[in-house]
């Protein structure tokens, strides 16, 4: 493709002033926009070469310098000709392009849309929870992915029924493994072990964490279903762990005999290491892991709530490098743990910007969006009126997803003003 260009070279130096100091030197661009540039038909004003150049160029050592202003003129009039030549070509019409360009849209739109005051404090939230750790149980009650009324009315009704019957004594645990429709509430009564922030869903969590040790939550609502939850205990957080193990597999449903030989094995193991045997290469030899069991069984950092309560016990029971635990069972079967490694929480400047990503995935992220969106109606004077908005909606069929809904333009009701 061949385009006509012109360059004012006279307007791209004659706009920059230079101010000289001892120890600064500094520039501005004239904001008044003659054409700086010209590619085919189309004139590119000089202010527009200034933003380029501001944007990219304003924390070089040499920004306003003939020379940088040479090489970045160079640098705009290559691509200013792609980009002339990618839309003589039809670039910008294919679906590829238009799918990036809508996404890159919509991410460089995301921190407009949201409160930014209230994304900092839910960062803030979070962390500050990460410092406590809370031990509960529940009981929950399910409706369906895409519940009706009905369906969330009866669940609603049913967890009600459960936490009247605990306000007059019932026990819970009793009551969480009968009534429960958590598969696992049968076995546990309902208890969830420890957890912090960011492992639990947002309103799950705010239960825990707002409810005092001994009591029960008013009825929450998650995607799952209606909860209620039972704070049993609270704790300074534990930090993380960096272990290694050795594991002799016991599970759940294995022959009697093969259990007891487990069990033997590992207490077996387990002398040899307080006899001073080399722990790698025991771990080699006998550690059913087979993931880690040539990297000397170690395993990536742990935390609260990432292993089973048993193994996290014995792992965080360890205070030194190289201490040992007993054997410990686990659901998976008999470990003898080494401790490599441990820390406290991170400080907050080293964890904010991953905070920022989970609540950015997480349903806190319509939190900020929420507030924006109450503002932008109070600073609008947005009004609604209930009444008319009820009416329009009851008129509604399923016509309307397939855009072939029509009103009767006769009808006052439906013409009055739903919202201003």
């Amino acid at each position: 493709m061949k385009f006509t260009l012109k360059l004012s070279v006279v307007s791209l130096f004659s706009i920059v002033v230079v101010s000289c100091s001892t120890n600064t030197k500094t520039a501005t661009i004239v904001e008044s926009s003659p054409t700086i540039l010209t590619v085919g038909s189309e004139e590119i004003p000089v202010s527009e070469f200034n933003y380029v150049y501001k944007k990219n160029n304003s924390k070089n050592g040499d920004a306003y310098s003939e020379n940088s202003l040479k090489e970045y003129m160079e640098l705009y009039v290559n691509f200013r000709l792609k980009v002339k030549e990618a839309e003589a070509l039809g670039y910008d019409t294919t679906k590829e392009f238009l799918r990036e360009y809508n996404q890159y849209k919509e991410q460089l739109a995301q921190p407009y849309l949201t409160e930014k005051s209230v994304t900092e404090k839910l960062i803030k939230e979070a962390y500050d929870r990460m410092n406590t750790e809370v031990n509960a149980s529940h009981i929950l009650i399910r409706f369906p992915e895409e519940p009706s009324p009905a369906d969330t009315l009866r669940a609603y009704n049913k967890i009600l029924n459960i936490k009247k019957q605990i306000s007059e004594g019932a026990n819970f645990e009793e009551l969480a493994s009968k009534v429960s429709e958590d598969p696992s509430a049968s076995k546990n009564k309902g208890n969830l072990g420890y957890f912090t922030s960011m492992q639990m869903v947002y309103p799950f969590e705010n239960a825990a964490y707002n409810t005092e040790i001994g009591n029960v939550s008013d009825v929450v609502r998650t995607g799952f279903g209606y909860h209620i939850v039972k704070v049993t205990d609270k704790r300074p957080a534990r930090g993380q762990v960096k272990i290694a193990h050795i594991m002799i597999r016991a599970v759940e449903g294995m022959n009697p005999g093969d259990l007891i030989t487990a069990k033997n094995n590992i207490d077996e193991i387990y002398n040899k290491i307080t006899q001073g045997e080399d722990w790698n290469k025991l771990c080699a030899q006998f550690s059913e892991d087979n993931r880690t069991a040539q990297s000397g069984g170690s395993l990536p950092w742990i935390s609260t709530g990432k292993v089973s309560p048993e193994f996290e016990d014995a792992a965080f029971s360890l205070n030194n490098p190289n201490d040992i635990s007993k054997p410990v069972k686990s659901p998976y079967g008999w470990h003898i743990i080494k401790l490599e490694e441990k820390k406290g929480l991170e400080p907050f400047s080293k964890l904010k910007n991953d905070l920022k990503t989970r609540i950015d995935k997480d349903a806190r992220a319509d939190l900020p969006k929420d507030a924006f969106i109450s503002r932008v109606k109070k600073e609008n004077n947005f009004k609604e009126d209930n009444k008319s908005k009820q009416y329009a909606l009851s008129q509604i069929d399923s016509s309307l997803i397939f855009g072939t809904w029509k009103f009767d333009s006769e009808d006052k009701k439906i013409n009055a003003t739903i919202f201003s």
